[in-house]
């Protein structure tokens, strides 16, 4: 959390459209801090290196770096990080991978906002 008491996050997703819609309805949010946005795994790493957010908000499906093995590198370098899933993808394959890395959440695009920012909030708050 910052100074004033936000939740600081990066949120990574290869659909640009898709990352500038969550950057600004999460920029109305007053509690929450968007510290990053990444198209792609790598920068996803990247950014939480440089910047050590409480979570990242991603996608499943990236260049470079899927979101499984992004959540894995994360996971290994960041122990206390919030990691939650964004993704179009209802599996449950996926949803077991997601839970077997670490995940704190894996929510579906479509879901109404204010589930998202529960959800990111209910994340961090487990961690405090």
């Amino acid at each position: 959390m910052d100074e004033a008491g936000r939740i600081e996050l990066v949120i990574a997703d290869d659909n640009l459209l898709v990352l500038r819609q969550m950057h600004e309805l999460l920029s109305l949010e007053p509690d929450l801090k968007i510290t990053g946005e990444a198209r792609n795994g790598l920068d996803v790493v990247k950014l939480v290196d440089a910047h050590e957010p409480d979570l990242v908000l991603m996608d499943l499906k990236m260049p470079h770096m899927d979101g499984f093995e992004t959540a894995e590198r994360l996971r290994n370098d960041h122990p206390h990080l919030r990691i939650v899933f964004l993704t179009m993808y209802d599996n449950e394959e996926y949803r077991a991978k997601a839970q077997e890395l670490g995940a704190d959440a894996y929510l579906l695009k479509g879901l109404p906002m204010r589930e998202v920012l529960d959800t990111i909030k209910k994340s961090v708050q487990k961690n405090l």
